[in-house]
């Protein structure tokens, strides 16, 4: 899924985008809410110059210290137990994915700034685009991968990407559309 990520965001850039300059990153909070949809429960989550409404029921894992020119993590986000995703040898680390296998019905997300000093996008602040990767998750067990560019306030990119698993795609799908359209800007 890592080499299916990085072609999503290098396609992502290609697009249309420029280098920025980018805010201070701030810690993370979580918050539970109820959703006005369906009573579901909701945690925010907001550091980073983004805040959005993520489902309760999903973990959170915060890297850390790992930043490149093309893309810096902001939070993992799954519905089963997450690891550090950076192994470290010497002077290089790697990162992927926090987790190795998919349960079924299962759901992981990295959300990531796109390029290291931020990157201005040519689109209105407050758009979404989608895209959905049948199979784009098989190496961990995954039935598809779904990605969110958001272009938020200042026209800041920020990417989510997920991995979901049968059963449940669909209802996981809607979720993670809603959590990318809450997204907003902070800084």
């Amino acid at each position: 899924m890592r080499a299916v990520l990085l072609a999503l965001i290098a396609g992502a850039l290609a697009a249309g985008c420029s280098t920025g300059s980018s805010g201070a990153a701030s810690a993370g909070s979580s918050v539970s809410t109820k959703s006005d949809v369906g009573a579901r429960q909701l945690a925010r989550y907001r550091g980073h110059g983004i805040a959005f409404d993520y489902p309760a029921a999903w973990g959170r894992y915060r890297r850390g210290g790992v930043f490149t020119t093309m893309t810096s993590p902001i939070v993992d986000l799954s519905t089963q137990p997450m690891v550090d995703p950076c192994t470290h040898v010497g002077n290089r680390t790697t990162c992927g994915l926090p987790i190795s296998h998919m349960r079924p019905g299962g759901v992981v997300v990295a959300w990531l700034t796109l390029g290291g000093f931020g990157v201005l996008m040519h689109r209105a602040p407050g758009s979404v685009q989608f895209r959905v990767v049948p199979g784009g998750c098989r190496d961990i067990g995954g039935s598809e991968i779904i990605t969110a560019q958001v272009t938020a306030r200042h026209h800041r990119a920020f990417f989510a990407a997920a991995c979901l698993r049968a059963p449940g795609i669909a209802a996981n799908e809607r979720a993670f559309r809603a959590m990318a359209r809450s997204a907003v800007a902070t800084t």
